[in-house]
C-alpha cells in the first residue's frame, strides 16, 4: 500500500475547519485513493498567506525527498492561499514522485486531469515568462498607433490595467490578471466547469475588479471575451 502524510492547518486557535474535520476529510480520501497515513503534520493558528511554518516547511522537505507517495489535505487553502507559492508547489511537486491531494478535489496530482492540469501549467508558466516583455510592449504599441483612443467609462475588465496616454485613458495588459484568465481557459480545455475555476479562485484568494467573490458567471464571461 503507498503511503502520505496528512497535513493540517487552522487560520486561528479557534480553528475555522478543525483538525478533526480536516482529519476525517483526509481519512475518506486516503480509504478512497488506497492510501496508509503515516503522520500528521500540522500548523494550528497559522496564516496561510507564505509558506513561512514550520510545518509547511517540513511537507516541502518531504515532497523534495519523495518521503511518501503523497500528501494530504482537506482543502487546498490548507496548503496556501497565494497563488505564487501554489506555483512554486507545483514546480516541487513535478520534480518528485510524491503527489499532492486535496479532499474537495480541486488538486490531484496523481489522477490524469490533475497531471494534466499541471502540465498547462508549467506551459502556461514557461509561455508567460517568454513573453511577458513582447506582450507589454505590443499592447502599449497598439494603443499609441490608435488615432483617437477611447475614453473609458466604468470600471476596467479583470486582465487589464487602466493607463494615461496622452490624457487618454485606455488599458495595458495587468501581467498577474493574464496570467489568472490563461489559467481558467486551460483549467476550463481540460473540463473544469466554471463553477470549479470559481471555487479554485476563491480559495487562492484572486481578487476580482470589484472584490466580490468569484461566479461561475464571471469566469464564463472572462473565459469567452479572452476565447
Amino acid at each position: 500500500m503507498k503511503t502520505a502524510i496528512e497535513y493540517q492547518r487552522t487560520s486561528t486557535l479557534k480553528q475555522d475547519i478543525s483538525p478533526d474535520v480536516q482529519q476525517k476529510k483526509n481519512e475518506a480520501m486516503a480509504v478512497l485513493k488506497d492510501l496508509e497515513i503515516v503522520d500528521v503534520i500540522q500548523d494550528l493558528g497559522c496564516s496561510a498567506k507564505d509558506l513561512e511554518r514550520p510545518g509547511i516547511q517540513r511537507v516541502i522537505g518531504i515532497i523534495q525527498n519523495s518521503e511518501v507517495d503523497a500528501i494530504l489535505v482537506a482543502k487546498l487553502d490548507r496548503l496556501t492561499r497565494n497563488v505564487r507559492d501554489l506555483y512554486y508547489l507545483m514546480d516541487l511537486v513535478k520534480e518528485s514522485k510524491t503527489d499532492l491531494i486535496s479532499a474537495d478535489g480541486t488538486l490531484d496530482t496523481s489522477s490524469a486531469m490533475g497531471r494534466a492540469i499541471l502540465g498547462f501549467r508549467g506551459v502556461i508558466s514557461q509561455w508567460e515568462r517568454e513573453t511577458i516583455g513582447e506582450r507589454t510592449r505590443e499592447a502599449l504599441q497598439v494603443k499609441l498607433n490608435k488615432p483617437q483612443p477611447e475614453k473609458l467609462g466604468g470600471r476596467r475588465p479583470f486582465g487589464y490595467d487602466v493607463i494615461e496616454i496622452g490624457g487618454v485613458k485606455t488599458l495595458n495588459g495587468n501581467h498577474f490578471e493574464q496570467r489568472m484568465i490563461d489559467e481558467m481557459c486551460a483549467l476550463r480545455a481540460v473540463g473544469n466547469s466554471y463553477t470549479d475555476i470559481a471555487k479554485m479562485m476563491n480559495d487562492l484568494q484572486v481578487a476580482t475588479v470589484t472584490g466580490a467573490d468569484w461566479t461561475s458567471s464571471t469566469i464564463s464571461a472572462i473565459i469567452k471575451r479572452n476565447s
